[in-house]
């Protein structure tokens, strides 16, 4: 019996090595840009929605990443503010200090114009924002063309090492 060895260049195995972590990166690079594109399309009106989000990369084994969101405040107001909500009566108070921020209103004048938005709201609901939705979209149409240029580095490596 003849017995062949072959031992592995040592730049191929750094190749090999390295595969992992730079899949990580370009996941988490597309996920960063996923998020940033969440966070240009949130609604901003005090801006407690927008603070209350937080990136965290989430790794499953080593080879993935996601966008992690984490709504503490308000976590249901994100909710109806990215699917919008159907009729209904909302809270009389908030409505009224949007309309006091918005429309630089006070008064008399502020409750009849959060009046106006309310019965509005009662008969129309409201539409979605489908931020966090433009955000997947993004991941996903920008994901194969992330995943083609990974390839190509890594080829590139690959012929760099041999």
């Amino acid at each position: 019996m003849i017995k062949v060895q072959a031992e592995m260049p040592e730049g191929i195995k750094q190749v090999i090595k390295n595969m992992p972590h730079n899949i990580v990166n370009s996941l988490n690079s597309l996920a960063i840009k996923g998020f940033d594109v969440i966070k240009t399309n949130t609604p901003r009106d005090t801006g407690k929605l927008l603070r209350s989000e937080q990136f965290q990369p989430a790794f499953i084994g080593n080879l993935c990443a996601t966008i992690k969101t984490t709504l503490e405040e308000g976590k249901a107001y994100a909710r109806y503010v990215e699917l919008g909500t159907r009729p209904h009566w909302p809270p009389r108070a908030p409505i009224q200090r949007w309309v006091e921020r918005k429309f630089h209103l006070s008064g008399t004048e502020a409750k009849s114009i959060a009046f106006l938005v309310s019965r509005k709201i009662a008969r129309k609901g409201t539409e979605g924002r489908f931020f966090f939705k433009k955000g997947e979209e993004y991941i996903e149409k920008n994901m194969p063309k992330e995943l083609e240029d990974l390839g190509v580095r890594v080829s590139n490596d690959w012929e760099a090492k041999r």
